[in-house]
């Protein structure tokens, strides 16, 4: 939201240039980031920060999900990792209209949702059957509703009232692949 440009390079993790790259000037120059920048404790620091989505909140907080978990950037610049987040593999993102993030982990199938106020509230397959699936991405509608495209499970809605449902070819008469979200 403030015109920058972010690339991240993935070469082998004792390589110094596996960074994220930024640029504030259309590609002129380049800052390179790498963990202890954008708040990671974990890892050496010429461990490569891939990002595999980033969103900014409603307060112009911008957040990643990388290789290596979630953080976020404040307001004044300064960078947060989420403590529980740092070292697992977050690679998808959505932000809600009430500003709580939703981050699956690959590894576990779990999904976190992030408050504002930086509680973690962990989904799994215990309470929401669908999510025993791995979400391949996700994203969240004007309405609240979080949807988690899935292998295997075809597409699982969370609602704000908390419960969920599951569009995949036994539930869905429309036919909905549920291998290929």
């Amino acid at each position: 939201s403030k015109g920058n440009v972010y690339i991240s390079i993935r070469v082998d993790a004792n390589r110094a240039d596996s960074r994220i790259y930024v640029s504030s000037d259309h590609g002129a120059t380049w800052t390179p980031w790498g963990l202890p920048d954008i708040g990671f404790s974990l890892g050496p620091s010429d461990a490569r920060p891939e990002i595999y989505d980033l969103r900014d909140d409603s307060k112009g907080q911008m957040w990643l999900c990388t290789y290596y978990g979630g953080t976020y950037r404040k307001q004044d610049g300064t960078w947060k990792s989420l403590a529980p987040l740092e070292g697992k593999y977050t690679y998808a993102m959505s932000i809600d209209p009430n500003d709580h993030v939703w981050v699956p982990n690959f590894d576990t199938r779990e999904l976190y949702e992030i408050l504002p106020d930086e509680t973690i509230i962990t989904h799994d397959s215990t309470t929401i059957a669908g999510l025993k699936y791995t979400i391949n991405d996700i994203e969240s509608d004007c309405n609240g509703n979080i949807w988690c495209a899935t292998t295997g499970g075809g597409l699982v809605v969370l609602r704000p009232d908390g419960s969920y449902g599951q569009y995949n070819m036994a539930t869905s008469s429309v036919k909905i692949p549920q291998d290929n979200f």
